[in-house]
């Protein structure tokens, strides 16, 4: 993954977008998101100055559908690790009886959560049911339904982007979906995507103490990680607030990429590093999701 695809914070990550995502993008190494050894830094001395601007950066990173049970996917994903990581009859059934009852996502209990290593489970799931022939065309129609929950309520730019690449791989593997148009990836969902992104990756840095720390060290994919500061996270926030302050224009997607090259421009040589690192990326990040979107576009019109 190349540092111009990887912005500062934890998994404001994006892989390729296309369908070889799997391949080329490897998993940090998994942390969880124990309590912080220390006391939090207050939310609520950030809060104060900006909370109706960042009133909307939360509400535009809302899941586009309700929260529904995630069980039937858990069991899918368990039932592939008792067959040794390889597709199964019975990780197909799961994952079918979790799409056919409208199942969501897990939701998080707390600020954070870990998505970095589900998110990389649910694509290996998906890839390893359209590799078997046995599975494939049975697999197709649960596992467009999967990436799109991703995209819909995934909390980060990265499990949104494994979700896109989901959506692809999928429809170049069994072209003909009566839900693949209905289902396809919109500029939207990357705009939400942002926010999402934006919202997770402020809530885990106000984190403080050794714990929060450590977690952030295990997510980042830079080399040198920096020690979010107090100061670091409000520039994070005024950043972000920055960028989704209104609708830019009409609201397409050239006038939301001139957004982001605006902000980025603006906030380049931000005193806060993690400023800098996410200025420095996001533009990439976001035109790489843009472009999934015109690669399902592609492959359906191949389809056709």
């Amino acid at each position: 993954m190349t540092r111009a695809a990887a912005a500062a914070l934890v998994v404001l990550t994006a892989c390729r977008g296309d369908a070889g995502c799997a391949a080329s993008c490897s998993a940090p190494p998994s942390a969880t998101t124990a309590a912080p050894a220390t006391a939090p830094i207050a939310l609520a001395a950030i809060d104060a100055a900006d909370a109706p601007a960042w009133a909307r950066v939360e509400a535009l990173a809302q899941p586009t559908v309700p929260p529904a049970s995630s069980a039937r996917l858990d069991a899918a994903v368990a039932a592939q690790q008792q067959a040794g990581g390889a597709a199964s009859e019975r990780t197909l059934v799961e994952l079918q009886a979790w799409a056919d009852g409208g199942g969501g996502l897990p939701r998080p209990d707390g600020p954070v959560m870990d998505v970095v290593p589900r998110g990389m489970t649910w694509l290996r799931l998906g890839e390893d049911l359209l590799a078997d022939a046995r599975l494939r065309a049975r697999a197709a129609a649960p596992l467009l339904y999967l990436a799109h929950r991703m995209r819909a309520e995934g909390p980060t730019v990265f499990e949104v982007t494994l979700g896109q690449s989901l959506a692809v791989q999928v429809v170049q593997a069994v072209p003909d979906l009566p839900n693949a148009a209905r289902l396809a990836p919109t500029d939207a969902e990357v705009v939400r995507a942002l926010a999402a992104d934006a919202l997770f990756s402020v809530r885990l840095g106000a984190l403080a103490g050794a714990a929060a720390r450590g977690h952030l060290a295990a997510e980042l994919p830079l080399g040198d990680r920096p020690d979010l500061r107090p100061e670091d996270v409000a520039a994070l926030r005024a950043f972000h607030t920055a960028l989704f302050a209104s609708v830019p224009d009409d609201g397409s997607r050239a006038a939301w990429l001139a957004r982001i090259d605006q902000v980025a421009d603006d906030h380049a040589d931000s005193p806060s590093i993690a400023v800098r690192r996410v200025a420095e990326a996001l533009p990439e990040v976001a035109a790489r999701m843009f472009q999934a979107v015109d690669a399902y576009a592609a492959a359906l019109s191949r389809r056709d």
